[in-house]
């Protein structure tokens, strides 16, 4: 038997309790979302993980929007370092606003207005401000303690 993962459980089981308040089977899910029912069973078994367009299919087939669907599996998803992940209004700096005003600033030969460039630039630099705002937070919980 494959190996199953939370996420995949949990979504599957998410599924099938959408699909028995219908009072469908497998194969009338299938049906009706155009999705092969041998990947429907295996989704609602935690067995394997549907693509998108196949989540969406039974979304759109069981009258939900693909929020409902997946809500529930958010809470098993583990990130690599949860603590670098942007909040909603990030407070970092306008960057973009500070590579404007240096126009004549060049990267390596090139234009920091160039798109891609001031991409990985904006990139690097919020993602060392977070390292450092890590940083500064571990520090301070260790003098706490």
């Amino acid at each position: 038997m494959a190996k199953k993962n939370k996420i995949a459980r949990t979504l599957g089981l998410k599924i099938k309790k959408l699909r028995e308040e219908k009072g469908w089977t497998i194969n009338q899910l299938a049906l009706y979302a155009g999705v092969n029912p041998t990947s429907i069973m295996r989704a609602e078994r935690g067995e394997s993980e549907l693509s998108l367009g196949n989540l969406l299919r039974i979304a759109k087939a069981l009258k939900v929007d693909l929020n409902t669907l997946v809500e529930e599996s958010m809470g098993q998803i583990k990130l690599g370092d949860e603590e670098l992940v942007p909040e909603e209004k990030d407070k970092t700096p306008d960057i973009y606003e500070i590579i404007k005003k240096a126009e004549n600033l060049n990267f390596k030969g090139i234009p920091v207005n160039e798109p891609d460039v001031k991409q990985a630039i904006v990139e690097a630099i919020t993602f060392a401000i977070r390292l450092k705002a890590k940083e500064k937070r571990q520090e301070n919980k260790e003098i706490e303690e």
